[in-house]
């Protein structure tokens, strides 16, 4: 089979998905996944409420040019997800949470046929009253904050590309 063709806007296949679609699945067990937390930061806007998206670098090996919430992997330095939320949104976009603002909302764990897999906490916090969240230089090309159903519009669209739990968490929202 023909490598998948996507079009423009639209993650590529997975690699371990489109060596499931090619039935090349590499032998033994699927990778453990790794912890990550993720957040989703809240504010009230001018026309409801917003959240803040970030855009990957594309040359990042997951997610590469996606817009995804905060977060990242659970180093071992960290006391579990809601330290490493805190510390990932610290680092990503310049913003101290109290970790008693985090609030659970769901948990992601990428398919047994990804290579990289990840077991994703993903919690919701109201932006802190007086802070600006930015994207910090690195990992992330741009912040910004947009209305949920806004974002999903922009993805329908092909302007920006979501992952699946980012779609699911900004449909919820």
């Amino acid at each position: 089979m023909a490598a998948a063709h996507r079009p423009a806007g639209r993650l590529p296949f997975p690699p371990g998905l489109q060596a499931f679609l090619e039935g090349k699945l590499p032998p033994g067990p699927p990778p453990t996944p790794r912890p990550a937390a993720t957040v989703a930061l809240v504010r009230d806007g001018d026309n409801g409420l917003e959240t803040f998206l970030v855009r990957r670098a594309r040359g990042m090996k997951f997610l590469g040019g996606a817009h995804v919430f905060p977060g990242g992997r659970v180093d071992e330095s960290d006391a579990g997800p809601e330290a490493a939320a805190v510390r990932e949104v610290r680092e990503e976009v310049a913003v101290e949470l109290d970790p008693a603002a985090l609030r659970p909302w769901s948990r992601w764990i990428t398919p047994e046929v990804e290579t990289r897999r990840f077991d994703a906490r993903f919690y919701v916090a109201p932006l802190p009253e007086g802070q600006q969240a930015r994207a910090v230089e690195g990992e992330l090309v741009e912040g910004c904050w947009y209305r949920p159903a806004d974002a999903v519009a922009h993805a329908h669209a092909g302007r920006i590309v979501l992952a699946p739990p980012t779609l699911w968490t900004l449909l919820e929202l």
